[in-house]
Protein backbone atom coordinates (compact mmCIF):
# COMPACT_ATOMS: atom_id res chain seq x y z
CA UNK A 1 0.00 0.00 0.00
CA UNK A 2 1.22 3.53 -0.66
CA UNK A 3 2.50 5.32 2.42
CA UNK A 4 1.68 8.85 1.27
CA UNK A 5 -1.88 9.90 2.20
CA UNK A 6 -3.93 10.59 -0.89
CA UNK A 7 -7.39 11.39 0.42
CA UNK A 8 -9.18 14.32 -1.11
CA UNK A 9 -12.54 16.02 -0.74
CA UNK A 10 -15.11 15.41 -3.44
CA UNK A 11 -18.79 16.20 -3.89
CA UNK A 12 -21.04 13.31 -4.86
CA UNK A 13 -24.72 14.02 -5.51
CA UNK A 14 -24.37 17.30 -3.62
CA UNK A 15 -22.83 15.65 -0.54
CA UNK A 16 -19.30 16.21 0.75
CA UNK A 17 -17.28 12.99 0.66
CA UNK A 18 -13.70 11.83 1.05
CA UNK A 19 -12.05 9.77 -1.69
CA UNK A 20 -8.92 7.71 -1.07
CA UNK A 21 -6.57 6.32 -3.72
CA UNK A 22 -4.30 3.45 -2.68
CA UNK A 23 -1.97 1.01 -4.39
CA UNK A 24 -1.60 -2.53 -3.00
CA UNK A 25 0.94 -5.25 -3.70
CA UNK A 26 -1.71 -7.93 -4.04
CA UNK A 27 -3.99 -9.21 -6.75
CA UNK A 28 -7.25 -7.39 -7.37
CA UNK A 29 -9.30 -10.37 -6.16
CA UNK A 30 -7.41 -10.48 -2.87
CA UNK A 31 -7.84 -6.74 -2.29
CA UNK A 32 -11.54 -6.94 -3.19
CA UNK A 33 -12.03 -9.76 -0.68
CA UNK A 34 -10.18 -7.77 1.99
CA UNK A 35 -12.72 -4.94 1.80
CA UNK A 36 -15.92 -6.87 0.98
CA UNK A 37 -15.71 -9.95 3.22
CA UNK A 38 -16.55 -9.03 6.83
CA UNK A 39 -14.06 -11.44 8.41
CA UNK A 40 -11.24 -10.12 6.20
CA UNK A 41 -12.19 -6.47 6.79
CA UNK A 42 -12.24 -7.13 10.55
CA UNK A 43 -8.51 -7.89 10.43
CA UNK A 44 -7.66 -4.23 9.87
CA UNK A 45 -10.57 -1.84 10.48
CA UNK A 46 -13.96 -3.23 11.44
CA UNK A 47 -16.74 -5.65 10.65
CA UNK A 48 -20.05 -5.48 8.92
CA UNK A 49 -23.22 -7.51 9.33
CA UNK A 50 -26.32 -7.78 7.20
CA UNK A 51 -27.00 -8.46 3.56
CA UNK A 52 -25.15 -6.12 1.18
CA UNK A 53 -27.65 -7.00 -1.56
CA UNK A 54 -30.19 -4.84 0.31
CA UNK A 55 -28.01 -1.75 -0.27
CA UNK A 56 -26.90 -1.29 3.33
CA UNK A 57 -24.98 -3.04 6.10
CA UNK A 58 -24.30 -2.40 9.78
CA UNK A 59 -20.62 -1.49 10.24
CA UNK A 60 -18.70 -1.38 13.52
CA UNK A 61 -15.14 -0.11 13.99
CA UNK A 62 -12.99 -2.54 15.98
CA UNK A 63 -9.74 -0.75 16.75
CA UNK A 64 -10.65 2.75 17.94
CA UNK A 65 -10.04 2.06 21.64
CA UNK A 66 -13.59 2.44 22.94
CA UNK A 67 -16.42 0.11 22.05
CA UNK A 68 -18.35 1.60 19.16
CA UNK A 69 -21.94 1.04 18.16
CA UNK A 70 -22.65 -0.22 14.68
CA UNK A 71 -23.66 2.39 12.12
CA UNK A 72 -25.79 1.77 9.06
CA UNK A 73 -23.75 2.31 5.89
CA UNK A 74 -25.40 2.73 2.51
CA UNK A 75 -23.83 0.98 -0.45
CA UNK A 76 -24.24 3.49 -3.26
CA UNK A 77 -22.29 1.64 -5.90
CA UNK A 78 -20.74 -1.82 -6.17
CA UNK A 79 -18.95 -2.91 -9.33
CA UNK A 80 -16.82 -5.92 -8.43
CA UNK A 81 -13.89 -5.98 -8.30
CA UNK A 82 -13.06 -2.30 -8.83
CA UNK A 83 -15.58 0.07 -7.28
CA UNK A 84 -17.31 0.16 -3.92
Amino acid sequence: MTSTPSGHRVTIDGLDSVAFDRTFRAGIGDVWAAVTESDRLARWIGEWTGDPATGSVDFRMLYEGDEHQAEVLTIQECQAPRRL
